[in-house]
Protein backbone atom coordinates (compact mmCIF):
# COMPACT_ATOMS: atom_id res chain seq x y z
CA UNK A 1 0.00 0.00 0.00
CA UNK A 2 2.88 2.35 0.81
CA UNK A 3 4.54 1.61 -2.51
CA UNK A 4 1.26 2.08 -4.37
CA UNK A 5 0.65 5.37 -2.60
CA UNK A 6 4.12 6.65 -3.46
CA UNK A 7 3.77 5.56 -7.05
CA UNK A 8 0.44 7.34 -7.36
CA UNK A 9 1.89 10.49 -5.82
CA UNK A 10 4.83 10.45 -8.24
CA UNK A 11 2.49 10.00 -11.19
CA UNK A 12 0.33 12.89 -10.00
CA UNK A 13 3.31 15.17 -9.67
CA UNK A 14 4.46 14.36 -13.18
CA UNK A 15 1.00 14.60 -14.70
CA UNK A 16 0.02 17.81 -12.96
CA UNK A 17 3.30 19.75 -13.40
CA UNK A 18 3.17 23.02 -15.38
CA UNK A 19 5.03 23.28 -18.65
CA UNK A 20 7.64 26.15 -18.66
CA UNK A 21 6.79 29.10 -20.83
CA UNK A 22 8.88 29.39 -24.00
CA UNK A 23 10.64 32.76 -24.29
CA UNK A 24 12.69 33.88 -27.30
CA UNK A 25 16.33 34.70 -26.55
CA UNK A 26 17.09 38.41 -26.24
CA UNK A 27 18.36 39.88 -29.53
CA UNK A 28 22.13 40.42 -29.82
CA UNK A 29 22.84 43.79 -31.42
CA UNK A 30 26.32 43.98 -32.96
CA UNK A 31 28.51 46.88 -31.90
CA UNK A 32 30.19 48.74 -34.71
CA UNK A 33 32.73 51.54 -34.85
CA UNK A 34 31.53 54.69 -36.59
CA UNK A 35 33.07 58.01 -37.61
CA UNK A 36 31.15 61.24 -37.96
CA UNK A 37 31.47 62.93 -41.33
CA UNK A 38 32.55 66.54 -41.64
CA UNK A 39 32.66 68.49 -44.89
CA UNK A 40 36.03 70.21 -45.04
CA UNK A 41 38.65 71.46 -47.48
CA UNK A 42 40.93 68.51 -48.21
CA UNK A 43 44.25 69.09 -50.01
CA UNK A 44 45.10 66.22 -52.32
CA UNK A 45 48.53 64.67 -51.79
CA UNK A 46 49.95 62.62 -54.65
CA UNK A 47 52.76 60.15 -54.08
CA UNK A 48 55.23 58.98 -56.71
CA UNK A 49 58.70 57.48 -56.97
CA UNK A 50 61.54 58.59 -59.18
CA UNK A 51 65.27 58.67 -59.77
CA UNK A 52 67.54 61.69 -59.48
CA UNK A 53 69.40 62.71 -62.62
CA UNK A 54 71.74 65.54 -63.57
CA UNK A 55 70.16 68.40 -65.46
CA UNK A 56 73.21 68.48 -67.80
CA UNK A 57 75.85 65.84 -68.55
CA UNK A 58 78.89 66.66 -70.70
CA UNK A 59 81.79 64.78 -72.22
CA UNK A 60 84.74 67.10 -71.74
CA UNK A 61 87.01 67.30 -74.80
CA UNK A 62 89.80 69.58 -76.02
CA UNK A 63 89.69 71.80 -79.10
CA UNK A 64 93.50 71.77 -79.40
CA UNK A 65 96.12 69.05 -79.42
CA UNK A 66 99.09 68.83 -77.12
CA UNK A 67 100.57 67.60 -73.88
CA UNK A 68 98.66 68.03 -70.62
CA UNK A 69 101.00 69.99 -68.35
CA UNK A 70 98.72 70.53 -65.34
CA UNK A 71 95.31 69.59 -63.95
CA UNK A 72 93.14 71.07 -61.22
CA UNK A 73 93.16 69.31 -57.82
CA UNK A 74 89.41 68.90 -58.32
CA UNK A 75 89.92 67.13 -61.65
CA UNK A 76 89.33 63.64 -60.24
CA UNK A 77 86.41 61.30 -59.91
CA UNK A 78 83.90 62.83 -57.53
CA UNK A 79 85.67 66.19 -57.49
CA UNK A 80 83.61 69.38 -57.30
CA UNK A 81 84.42 72.40 -59.44
CA UNK A 82 83.02 75.89 -59.98
CA UNK A 83 82.03 77.56 -63.22
CA UNK A 84 85.04 79.24 -64.84
CA UNK A 85 87.60 77.10 -62.98
CA UNK A 86 90.57 75.84 -65.06
CA UNK A 87 90.38 72.05 -65.05
CA UNK A 88 93.14 71.08 -67.53
CA UNK A 89 96.05 73.03 -69.05
CA UNK A 90 97.67 71.95 -72.33
CA UNK A 91 101.25 72.98 -73.21
CA UNK A 92 100.73 76.49 -74.70
CA UNK A 93 104.21 77.05 -76.24
CA UNK A 94 103.27 76.12 -79.79
CA UNK A 95 100.12 78.23 -79.65
CA UNK A 96 102.02 81.24 -78.28
CA UNK A 97 104.28 80.94 -81.32
CA UNK A 98 101.30 80.83 -83.63
CA UNK A 99 99.88 83.98 -82.04
CA UNK A 100 103.20 85.81 -82.45
CA UNK A 101 103.49 84.69 -86.09
CA UNK A 102 99.92 85.79 -86.79
CA UNK A 103 100.60 89.21 -85.25
CA UNK A 104 103.67 89.61 -87.50
CA UNK A 105 101.64 88.63 -90.56
CA UNK A 106 98.97 91.15 -89.62
CA UNK A 107 101.57 93.90 -89.20
CA UNK A 108 103.05 93.09 -92.63
CA UNK A 109 99.60 93.11 -94.22
CA UNK A 110 98.72 96.44 -92.62
CA UNK A 111 102.01 97.91 -93.86
CA UNK A 112 101.25 96.70 -97.38
CA UNK A 113 97.77 98.22 -97.19
CA UNK A 114 99.13 101.57 -96.13
CA UNK A 115 101.68 101.48 -98.96
CA UNK A 116 99.00 100.65 -101.53
CA UNK A 117 96.72 103.39 -100.22
CA UNK A 118 99.54 105.93 -100.49
CA UNK A 119 100.39 104.71 -104.00
CA UNK A 120 96.76 104.91 -105.06
CA UNK A 121 96.49 108.52 -103.90
CA UNK A 122 99.64 109.50 -105.78
CA UNK A 123 98.55 107.75 -108.98
CA UNK A 124 95.11 109.43 -108.87
CA UNK A 125 96.76 112.82 -108.30
CA UNK A 126 99.20 112.32 -111.20
CA UNK A 127 96.43 111.15 -113.52
CA UNK A 128 94.36 114.26 -112.81
CA UNK A 129 97.43 116.46 -113.31
CA UNK A 130 97.72 115.11 -116.85
CA UNK A 131 94.18 116.30 -117.48
CA UNK A 132 92.78 112.94 -118.48
CA UNK A 133 89.77 113.02 -116.13
CA UNK A 134 88.94 110.14 -113.84
CA UNK A 135 91.52 107.32 -113.93
CA UNK A 136 90.59 103.72 -114.66
CA UNK A 137 90.64 101.10 -111.98
CA UNK A 138 94.08 99.84 -112.87
CA UNK A 139 95.45 103.36 -113.20
CA UNK A 140 94.07 104.20 -109.74
CA UNK A 141 95.69 101.08 -108.22
CA UNK A 142 92.23 99.73 -107.24
CA UNK A 143 93.01 95.95 -107.64
CA UNK A 144 96.23 96.21 -105.64
CA UNK A 145 94.40 98.14 -102.94
CA UNK A 146 91.65 95.48 -102.76
CA UNK A 147 94.25 92.72 -102.44
CA UNK A 148 96.03 94.57 -99.65
CA UNK A 149 92.77 94.97 -97.74
CA UNK A 150 91.98 91.26 -98.22
CA UNK A 151 95.45 90.41 -96.90
CA UNK A 152 94.74 92.44 -93.76
CA UNK A 153 91.40 90.71 -93.23
CA UNK A 154 93.00 87.29 -93.69
CA UNK A 155 95.79 88.17 -91.25
CA UNK A 156 93.22 89.39 -88.71
CA UNK A 157 91.28 86.10 -89.05
CA UNK A 158 94.48 84.09 -88.65
CA UNK A 159 95.38 86.03 -85.51
CA UNK A 160 91.89 85.54 -84.06
CA UNK A 161 92.10 81.79 -84.73
CA UNK A 162 95.55 81.59 -83.16
CA UNK A 163 94.40 83.51 -80.08
CA UNK A 164 91.34 81.22 -79.86
CA UNK A 165 93.59 78.14 -79.93
CA UNK A 166 95.87 79.68 -77.32
CA UNK A 167 92.89 80.41 -75.06
CA UNK A 168 91.68 76.82 -75.46
CA UNK A 169 94.92 75.46 -74.04
CA UNK A 170 93.12 76.06 -70.74
CA UNK A 171 90.00 73.90 -70.51
CA UNK A 172 87.56 75.83 -68.33
CA UNK A 173 84.55 74.41 -66.51
CA UNK A 174 81.36 75.43 -68.38
CA UNK A 175 79.24 75.24 -65.21
CA UNK A 176 79.43 74.37 -61.54
CA UNK A 177 79.55 70.60 -61.44
CA UNK A 178 81.22 67.38 -60.49
CA UNK A 179 83.47 64.86 -62.24
CA UNK A 180 81.75 61.54 -62.89
CA UNK A 181 84.75 59.82 -64.48
CA UNK A 182 88.22 60.89 -65.68
CA UNK A 183 89.95 59.54 -68.79
CA UNK A 184 93.05 61.75 -69.04
CA UNK A 185 95.70 63.13 -66.69
CA UNK A 186 98.91 65.13 -66.53
CA UNK A 187 101.66 64.03 -68.92
CA UNK A 188 99.21 62.56 -71.45
CA UNK A 189 99.20 63.78 -75.04
CA UNK A 190 95.74 64.38 -76.48
CA UNK A 191 94.37 65.17 -79.93
CA UNK A 192 91.94 67.93 -80.79
CA UNK A 193 88.26 66.92 -80.71
CA UNK A 194 89.25 63.29 -80.42
CA UNK A 195 90.02 62.17 -76.89
CA UNK A 196 87.45 62.49 -74.10
CA UNK A 197 89.06 63.98 -71.02
CA UNK A 198 86.25 63.38 -68.52
CA UNK A 199 82.52 62.96 -68.00
CA UNK A 200 81.13 65.82 -65.93
CA UNK A 201 77.66 66.89 -64.83
CA UNK A 202 76.09 70.07 -63.47
CA UNK A 203 75.11 70.32 -59.81
CA UNK A 204 73.57 73.79 -59.59
CA UNK A 205 70.29 71.90 -59.60
CA UNK A 206 69.20 68.32 -60.15
CA UNK A 207 66.11 66.83 -61.74
CA UNK A 208 63.81 64.03 -60.63
CA UNK A 209 61.60 62.32 -63.20
CA UNK A 210 58.24 61.30 -61.69
CA UNK A 211 55.75 59.17 -63.65
CA UNK A 212 52.15 60.11 -62.83
CA UNK A 213 48.90 58.54 -63.93
CA UNK A 214 46.37 60.65 -65.77
CA UNK A 215 44.13 60.61 -62.68
CA UNK A 216 46.92 61.91 -60.43
CA UNK A 217 48.05 64.50 -62.96
CA UNK A 218 44.48 65.81 -63.06
CA UNK A 219 44.85 67.06 -59.47
CA UNK A 220 47.91 69.16 -60.36
CA UNK A 221 47.89 72.57 -62.01
CA UNK A 222 50.02 71.51 -64.95
CA UNK A 223 50.11 73.28 -68.32
CA UNK A 224 49.70 71.58 -71.66
CA UNK A 225 52.19 68.74 -71.96
CA UNK A 226 55.69 69.90 -72.68
CA UNK A 227 55.17 73.56 -71.78
CA UNK A 228 57.17 75.27 -69.10
CA UNK A 229 55.36 75.66 -65.80
CA UNK A 230 54.92 79.30 -64.79
CA UNK A 231 56.37 80.48 -61.47
CA UNK A 232 52.90 81.02 -60.03
CA UNK A 233 51.72 77.52 -60.98
CA UNK A 234 54.76 75.55 -59.82
CA UNK A 235 53.84 72.68 -57.52
CA UNK A 236 55.88 72.15 -54.35
CA UNK A 237 57.29 68.63 -54.03
CA UNK A 238 58.61 67.03 -50.85
CA UNK A 239 61.22 64.32 -51.51
CA UNK A 240 62.41 61.66 -49.08
CA UNK A 241 64.79 58.72 -49.30
CA UNK A 242 64.97 55.38 -47.49
CA UNK A 243 67.00 56.93 -44.67
CA UNK A 244 64.48 59.67 -43.93
CA UNK A 245 66.41 62.58 -45.48
CA UNK A 246 64.21 65.14 -47.16
CA UNK A 247 64.45 67.85 -49.83
CA UNK A 248 62.06 70.33 -51.35
CA UNK A 249 61.62 70.89 -55.06
CA UNK A 250 59.21 72.21 -57.63
CA UNK A 251 57.65 70.76 -60.75
CA UNK A 252 59.33 72.65 -63.58
CA UNK A 253 57.91 71.04 -66.72
CA UNK A 254 56.47 67.91 -68.28
CA UNK A 255 58.11 65.73 -70.91
CA UNK A 256 55.20 66.13 -73.31
CA UNK A 257 55.01 62.36 -73.87
CA UNK A 258 52.36 59.94 -72.60
CA UNK A 259 53.58 56.35 -72.39
CA UNK A 260 51.57 54.23 -74.80
CA UNK A 261 51.47 51.22 -72.46
CA UNK A 262 51.22 52.62 -68.94
CA UNK A 263 49.40 55.84 -69.97
CA UNK A 264 51.64 57.69 -67.52
CA UNK A 265 52.92 61.21 -68.03
CA UNK A 266 56.33 62.19 -66.73
CA UNK A 267 56.90 65.43 -64.86
CA UNK A 268 60.30 66.93 -64.13
CA UNK A 269 60.98 68.15 -60.58
CA UNK A 270 63.77 70.66 -60.03
CA UNK A 271 65.80 70.54 -56.80
CA UNK A 272 68.22 73.44 -56.32
CA UNK A 273 71.66 72.91 -54.78
CA UNK A 274 71.31 69.11 -54.45
CA UNK A 275 74.74 68.68 -52.86
CA UNK A 276 74.31 71.44 -50.28
CA UNK A 277 77.21 73.59 -51.48
CA UNK A 278 75.43 76.82 -50.56
CA UNK A 279 73.10 75.53 -47.84
CA UNK A 280 74.56 72.61 -45.86
CA UNK A 281 72.35 69.55 -45.80
CA UNK A 282 72.19 65.91 -46.85
CA UNK A 283 73.32 65.48 -50.48
CA UNK A 284 70.80 64.43 -53.10
CA UNK A 285 73.02 62.24 -55.23
CA UNK A 286 72.65 61.50 -58.91
CA UNK A 287 71.01 58.12 -59.48
CA UNK A 288 69.40 58.10 -56.03
CA UNK A 289 65.88 56.67 -55.67
CA UNK A 290 63.45 58.97 -53.87
CA UNK A 291 59.78 59.12 -52.95
CA UNK A 292 57.85 62.29 -53.66
CA UNK A 293 54.76 63.87 -52.12
CA UNK A 294 53.13 66.42 -54.41
CA UNK A 295 50.62 68.92 -53.11
CA UNK A 296 47.67 69.04 -55.46
CA UNK A 297 44.40 70.90 -55.61
CA UNK A 298 42.18 71.47 -52.58
CA UNK A 299 38.77 69.74 -52.74
CA UNK A 300 36.14 71.86 -51.07
CA UNK A 301 33.20 70.34 -49.19
CA UNK A 302 34.71 66.86 -49.33
CA UNK A 303 34.64 64.03 -46.78
CA UNK A 304 37.61 61.97 -45.59
CA UNK A 305 36.43 58.38 -45.20
CA UNK A 306 38.62 55.57 -43.81
CA UNK A 307 39.49 53.17 -46.58
CA UNK A 308 38.21 50.15 -44.62
CA UNK A 309 34.74 51.70 -44.57
CA UNK A 310 34.37 51.52 -48.36
CA UNK A 311 32.66 48.40 -49.70
CA UNK A 312 32.80 47.01 -53.25
CA UNK A 313 30.86 49.12 -55.69
CA UNK A 314 31.86 52.39 -53.97
CA UNK A 315 29.31 51.92 -51.21
CA UNK A 316 29.46 52.76 -47.51
CA UNK A 317 27.24 51.88 -44.57
CA UNK A 318 25.77 54.71 -42.51
CA UNK A 319 23.65 54.51 -39.37
CA UNK A 320 20.32 56.29 -39.19
CA UNK A 321 18.46 55.81 -35.88
CA UNK A 322 20.87 52.89 -35.21
CA UNK A 323 19.74 51.18 -38.41
CA UNK A 324 22.06 50.32 -41.28
CA UNK A 325 21.59 52.20 -44.52
CA UNK A 326 23.69 51.41 -47.60
CA UNK A 327 24.83 54.47 -49.51
CA UNK A 328 26.37 54.91 -52.97
CA UNK A 329 29.09 57.58 -52.89
CA UNK A 330 31.25 59.43 -55.40
CA UNK A 331 34.93 58.88 -54.73
CA UNK A 332 37.23 61.62 -56.02
CA UNK A 333 40.45 59.91 -54.97
CA UNK A 334 41.67 56.79 -53.20
CA UNK A 335 44.73 57.05 -50.99
CA UNK A 336 46.58 54.54 -48.84
CA UNK A 337 44.60 55.15 -45.65
CA UNK A 338 41.52 57.00 -46.82
CA UNK A 339 39.24 57.85 -49.69
CA UNK A 340 38.00 61.34 -50.50
CA UNK A 341 34.24 61.44 -51.11
CA UNK A 342 32.67 64.42 -52.84
CA UNK A 343 29.05 63.26 -53.12
CA UNK A 344 26.69 60.84 -51.39
CA UNK A 345 27.23 61.86 -47.75
CA UNK A 346 25.91 64.62 -45.54
CA UNK A 347 27.68 66.43 -42.70
CA UNK A 348 27.01 64.79 -39.35
CA UNK A 349 26.23 61.34 -40.74
CA UNK A 350 27.99 58.41 -39.12
CA UNK A 351 29.81 55.95 -41.35
CA UNK A 352 30.43 52.39 -40.15
CA UNK A 353 34.12 51.55 -40.14
CA UNK A 354 33.88 47.97 -38.82
CA UNK A 355 33.67 45.29 -41.49
CA UNK A 356 30.56 43.15 -40.89
CA UNK A 357 30.58 39.49 -41.99
CA UNK A 358 27.14 40.17 -43.41
CA UNK A 359 24.53 42.87 -43.12
CA UNK A 360 21.06 43.75 -44.26
CA UNK A 361 19.34 47.02 -45.03
CA UNK A 362 17.63 48.24 -41.86
CA UNK A 363 19.64 45.96 -39.59
CA UNK A 364 19.99 47.34 -36.04
CA UNK A 365 23.48 48.01 -34.71
CA UNK A 366 25.00 49.69 -31.70
CA UNK A 367 27.23 52.52 -32.92
CA UNK A 368 30.28 53.32 -30.83
CA UNK A 369 33.11 55.77 -31.34
CA UNK A 370 36.33 54.59 -32.89
CA UNK A 371 38.16 55.09 -29.59
CA UNK A 372 36.38 52.00 -28.17
CA UNK A 373 37.07 49.56 -30.94
CA UNK A 374 35.30 46.22 -31.02
CA UNK A 375 37.60 43.21 -31.51
CA UNK A 376 36.81 41.49 -34.79
CA UNK A 377 36.36 38.08 -33.13
CA UNK A 378 33.84 39.47 -30.62
CA UNK A 379 31.95 41.16 -33.44
CA UNK A 380 31.64 37.96 -35.46
CA UNK A 381 30.45 36.08 -32.37
CA UNK A 382 27.81 38.73 -31.78
CA UNK A 383 26.54 38.61 -35.36
CA UNK A 384 26.53 34.79 -35.45
CA UNK A 385 24.64 34.68 -32.16
CA UNK A 386 22.03 36.97 -33.63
Amino acid sequence: MVLALLGWAAFALVALRKQPEKQPPPPVIPRVNVVTMEATEIPVTITANGTVRARTTTQLTSQVSGLIVSVSPQFQEGGFFRKGEVLVTIDPVRYKTQVATAKAQLATAQLGLEQQEALAKRMRRDWKRLGKGEPSGLAANVPQLAKARADVEAAQATLKSAEHDFTNTQIIAPYTGRVRSKMADIGQSISALGAILADIYAIDYAEVVLPLSAADAGFLDLPALGNQVSDTAKVTVHLTDAEGHSWNGQIERTTGIVDAQSRFVKVIVRVDDPYGLNNPGPPLQIGQFVSANLTGRVLEGAFSVPREAVLPGDRVLVTRDNLIESRKVTIARKESGRVIVTNGLQPGERVIVTRLPYYAEGMEVEPITSESEVPSGQLIDQVNAQ
